[in-house]
């Protein structure tokens, strides 16, 4: 995995990351996102920013703790879970303050979302501390769109495969829509990670 990090003062910081996983656990990752695509539910079920009755995004998902029993029977927790021990151990931030936040976070809901044709999520932030998105398309590239953006800065990372961007829950982002080449198109998917604290007794 690479780590890239980008901290200009006049804009918001961010990790991109790119060769994430490995082939072996993309080739599992995308038979489980297969298996779990019949399971997937709309906006209104899985959460979204927006009242439920005008949801801001546009996309079918899947809460992955819920979805299993145990940790081990996902691939993709497991691929995560090793993506996110790296990061601690290495203090991917290389900021004092935001690597003490990081560290703190003890609490992770991961969600499996898929976008299909002209899906697409308006402008809006998370009830995280940190959000991290790691996105699974198929290659050669079978769409158009489902960049993510930064609102307020006007920085677009284009979703590639294999890559992904943790930032700050706040920050104002959106995903612009998806726009399939032909009948062949796979879908759009991303494993979103929100980092939280929960309060532990003293």
């Amino acid at each position: 995995m690479k780590i890239q990090k980008f901290d200009d003062p006049k804009q918001t910081p961010y990790l991109y990351l790119t060769e994430i996983f490995s082939d072996a656990q993309l080739d599992l990752m995308a038979k489980e996102i297969q298996q779990l695509v019949p399971r997937m539910k709309e906006p209104s079920e899985t959460g979204t920013a927006g009242v439920v009755t005008n949801p801001r995004k546009k996309n079918m998902g899947i809460w992955l703790n819920s979805a299993y029993q145990y940790e081990e029977q996902s691939p993709a927790l497991i691929a995560l879970r090793d993506v996110y021990g790296h990061l601690y151990s290495s203090r991917a931030w290389q900021n004092h303050a935001l690597d003490l936040i990081w560290k703190g976070c003890n609490q992770q809901g991961i969600l499996l979302s898929t976008y299909g044709e002209n899906d697409e999520y308006k402008t809006h932030c998370d009830m995280s501390i940190f959000t991290g998105l790691f996105w699974l398309r198929n290659e050669p590239h079978d769409f158009d769109g489902g960049d993510f953006t930064f609102s307020d800065y006007g920085i677009t990372i284009p979703c590639l495969n294999n890559t992904g961007v943790i930032f700050i829950g706040g920050e104002y982002h959106e995903v612009s829509p998806v726009v399939p080449h032909d009948e062949s198109f796979g879908g759009r998917h991303v494993f979103s990670v929100f980092s939280t604290l929960s309060p532990t007794p003293l």
